[in-house]
């Protein structure tokens, strides 16, 4: 928490390790991690719940990602931002080739809520 200035927060991402060849989300690399010598394990932040006490999940989604960026200013060891893109079909092409599974689209108005939703849609990449 020292790292981030924040008494405490809660981040909502994705785990994903990073090695010289590409990125795997979390369910990909589980078995990875025992046999490979060189990895990174990372965070993806993509929303923010809590921080510093204060409760975030009301609040619509553009809200809290300028929270979470400037939670996330001070380049933490470990967690990135992920992007906000936009686009159509192409950008699960590119995904694909990160070897990443897919992406999650939401609505930036949206409040946070627990489980699958209608306001958030996942997309598979591969």
């Amino acid at each position: 928490m020292a790292e981030l200035g924040a008494s405490d927060a809660i981040i909502d991402g994705e785990a994903f390790v990073v090695d010289q060849k590409a990125c795997r989300a979390f369910p990909v690399f589980s078995g990875f991690l025992a046999a490979a010598g060189d990895v990174r394990t990372m965070l993806a932040g993509f929303d923010l719940l809590k921080i510093d006490g204060e409760g975030l999940r009301e609040r619509p989604l553009v809200d809290r990602r300028k929270a979470l960026v400037n939670l996330l200013r001070r380049r933490p060891n470990g967690i990135v931002l992920s992007d906000e893109i936009s686009g159509g079909s192409d950008i699960l092409a590119q995904v694909c080739q990160f070897g990443l599974d897919g992406i999650v689209s939401k609505l930036r108005v949206s409040p946070y809520r627990s489980g699958r939703r209608q306001e958030w849609v996942r997309q598979n990449a591969c």
